[in-house]
């Protein structure tokens, strides 16, 4: 059975009343979740994702600064008990709000990861705080998600591109 929130909804609708398509095969999908659309939807999507990840234990959810990927990083910061730490770039240099201890396990938390530069550069504040990146959790994942080494990555939808 489908996971649903109180309002009865599925994952699929609650992606689509945030704007992410789930698109035949000759349609464009759109990827970028944009929670003020549907928060019962955004409440759902995050606490499944947060279910998701569970087992990592994170510390710290660090998640790109953009107001609706932060929406959805302190649903699954609050579903885990982690703190919420923002990754930002600023003429041209790497920075976070938020604390980021050397001791830190970082979930790193995002609608949808492509060929773009912010899964990277994340990972790389996270190393260069001496941190612990445990995984990547991700609305929709799939073959256009960058190399991520060992790091476990957990999805809601997982597509596939040729």
């Amino acid at each position: 059975m489908a996971e649903m929130n109180r309002a009865g909804m599925d994952l699929e609708t609650a992606l689509e009343n945030g704007g992410i398509s789930m698109p035949k095969l000759w349609e464009r999908p759109s990827r970028h979740f944009e929670a003020h659309l549907d928060p019962s939807g955004a409440e759902l999507l995050g606490s499944s994702l947060a279910k998701a990840a569970q087992g990592t234990r994170p510390t710290a959810v660090m998640v790109w600064y953009d107001h609706e990927q932060s929406v959805l990083g302190h649903i699954v910061a609050r579903e885990l008990s982690a703190r919420v730490i923002q990754a930002y770039e600023a003429s041209g240099v790497l920075g976070v709000e938020g604390s980021l201890r050397a001791t830190d396990r970082v979930l790193i938390v995002g609608d949808y990861f492509s060929s773009g530069p912010e899964l990277q550069q994340m990972q790389a504040l996270i190393r260069n705080h001496g941190a612990q990146s445990i995984g990547i959790a991700t609305l929709i994942g799939g073959s256009a998600l960058p190399e991520t080494g060992d790091i476990p990555v957990m999805s809601l939808v997982w597509e596939y591109h040729e």
